[in-house]
């Protein structure tokens, strides 16, 4: 529902994960990166496993969707994206 909302630009998903989680990562996201290409949406998982952390980041980062291990990491990519598309506003206005 909010990726539909005009008002919001971009998406942090922060996942706190255990081992035994069967999360399939990929398919949500990736279903939602599908539906909203012009939105970015950006990955933070917590808590997981080394292997279970590589698994999940390969297969996001194959959807061109970006992860982090780190909620502040994920913060100032954010921030960039967003200095960035501002820039590129003005820029075509010029």
């Amino acid at each position: 529902a909010m990726m539909r909302q005009n008002d919001i630009d971009m998406i942090i998903a922060i996942n706190t994960l255990v081992p035994e989680s069967e999360f399939d990562a990929s398919s949500m996201f990736g279903e939602l990166r599908e539906l909203y290409p012009e939105k970015p949406i950006l990955v933070v998982f917590l808590g997981s496993s080394e292997e279970d952390g590589k698994r999940w980041f390969k297969a996001l980062e194959k959807q061109k969707i970006p992860c982090y291990d780190s909620v502040e990491r994920a913060i100032k990519s954010a921030s960039a994206l967003s200095r960035y598309s501002l820039w590129l506003k003005r820029k075509e206005k010029v």
